[in-house]
């Protein structure tokens, strides 16, 4: 074998290896990332939440032990107290059933003050069927309420859970994070 061309064959994988260890690393990374962020689910039947009608368990599907079947009223509401880390911005999964053909628009109220207007529960085909519609709230670090106020003479449609995935890192330090030891994996560490 030529010596000029193994070495230039030498030089061309050393890029390309750095290349793919950037790569393999910036996904370790994101997966970290991801895996960072807290999922809690409140079901609707155990306090602190609250459901203005009864809770019940006649339809099948349902987690823990029953669902908020609220009063068939505008300003019927179901609400939970979650916690969050930090403050800003996280996603709440409202899973729900609605067995009849309209849809249940309900206002998302977060700490008094409604995030989103006339939010549509659609129909689920069966009041057994069970859907997830997800949305963006603010969180407070610490305690928060969230309430569903339906805005139709129906009420909500039946509410099992919410999950809330709050990927807000607890406020501490300088909020800088470092990544180290790059050929050995990827660490991330908080700045000093």
């Amino acid at each position: 074998m030529n010596t000029a061309t193994s070495l230039r064959a030498k030089r061309l994988r050393a890029p390309a290896l750095g290349v793919i260890g950037l790569v393999a690393a910036a996904a370790t990374m994101l997966a970290m990332t991801d895996a960072d962020a807290a999922t809690a689910r409140y079901e609707a039947e155990n306090a602190p939440a609250t459901c203005d009608g009864a809770i019940e368990s006649n339809h099948s599907g349902y987690s823990g032990s029953g669902f908020c079947n609220s009063d068939n009223a505008t300003g019927a509401t179901a609400q939970f107290t979650v916690n969050a880390a930090g403050a800003g911005t996280a996603t709440v999964a409202i899973r729900y059933a609605h067995g009849a053909t309209d849809s249940r628009p309900a206002n998302i109220v977060v700490n008094g003050s409604t995030v989103h207007s006339a939010s549509a529960f659609n129909a689920t085909g069966a009041w057994n069927t069970w859907s997830t519609k997800t949305v963006s709230v603010p969180l407070n670090a610490g305690s928060n309420t969230i309430r569903l106020a339906a805005t139709a003479a129906a009420g909500l449609p039946n509410i099992d859970y919410v999950e809330v995935t709050d990927d807000i890192p607890p406020q501490s330090g300088d909020g800088r994070y470092e990544v180290e030891a790059l050929t050995r994996g990827v660490t991330v560490v908080p700045a000093r």
